[in-house]
């Protein structure tokens, strides 16, 4: 992974957050820190980077890559945040071939630490996080596509993690983030591409203690991914689906989604 350090020619105001829900983001590129938010640049496909400027008046020139850190041969997915509580921009990735979770601590000055290698996560397509179990501490959310279970991983602070699981449907492709029920823990969508051609969309309710409630799904002809937002002001979260026929779903506040847009 190469990483490119940007300077800025003009002037700047205030670099936002594009944070989403209590707890995370709803992204893997761009989630909350523990204990307050970060502007975070935002890794898409190709490990190309893009970073959020605000009120910039100028585009960012990007000076010679710092470090070269490589994890197996491929990053499947990755997820910016504070794991160690320092209030520096860290990695995680799971790495491939080797399917496991790995960690980068940022040293504040676009290096970071060698990788703490952290448990095996067979199959996983996607990472994101949050503080799930309400400790200030970051989490990670690990999809398993073969298994009907996310592996969870509970910070220690330190960039370390104790992993437990919650029960899915079967084939979690990507998870999301939010608070669908308004009680201030973070709850998860997932996306589902289960046995024989079926789809759909779940619903988890979280418990603020690491925990969730069993899952409500709604089917769909194919889900390719989830992004959260209160899309029609009503102050309760929604879901947009990602589809053959984009869908929002339109949450009712209680952890259930009433209507649907399409």
């Amino acid at each position: 992974m190469l990483l490119f350090i940007a300077s800025m020619n003009g002037s700047c105001g205030r670099v936002g957050s594009n944070t989403g829900a209590t707890g995370g983001s709803g992204t893997d590129e761009n989630p909350r820190a523990a204990g307050g938010s970060l502007g975070l640049p935002s890794l898409g496909t190709g490990g190309r980077m893009s970073i959020p400027l605000g009120e910039c008046e100028a585009a960012p020139v990007f000076e010679q890559a710092l470090t070269n850190t490589r994890l197996g041969t491929q990053a499947l997915s990755r997820v910016a945040g504070d794991f160690d509580g320092d209030a520096r921009i860290d990695f995680a990735f799971v790495s491939w071939p080797e399917s496991r979770v790995a960690v980068l601590l940022g040293k504040g000055d676009g290096s970071f630490a060698a990788a703490i290698d952290g448990p095996s996560v067979e199959g996983s397509t996607h990472l994101t996080s949050a503080d799930i179990d309400a400790d200030g501490r970051l989490d990670l959310i690990a999809t398993l596509p073969s298994t009907n279970t996310l592996a969870l991983f509970l910070g220690r602070g330190d960039g370390t993690f104790e992993r437990r699981s919650a029960e899915v449907a079967t084939g979690a492709m990507r998870s999301v983030v939010g608070d669908w029920d308004g009680d201030g823990h973070p709850d998860l969508a997932t996306s589902h591409a289960g046995p024989l051609g079926t789809f759909s969309v779940g619903i988890l309710i979280g418990n603020g203690d690491g925990t969730f409630g069993a899952p409500f799904q709604y089917p769909f002809e194919r889900v390719w991914s989830l992004q959260a937002g209160d899309f029609d002001e009503d102050g309760k979260l929604d879901l947009l689906v990602a589809a053959p026929s984009p869908t929002i779903l339109f949450g009712d506040g209680n952890g259930r989604f009433s209507h649907v847009w399409t």
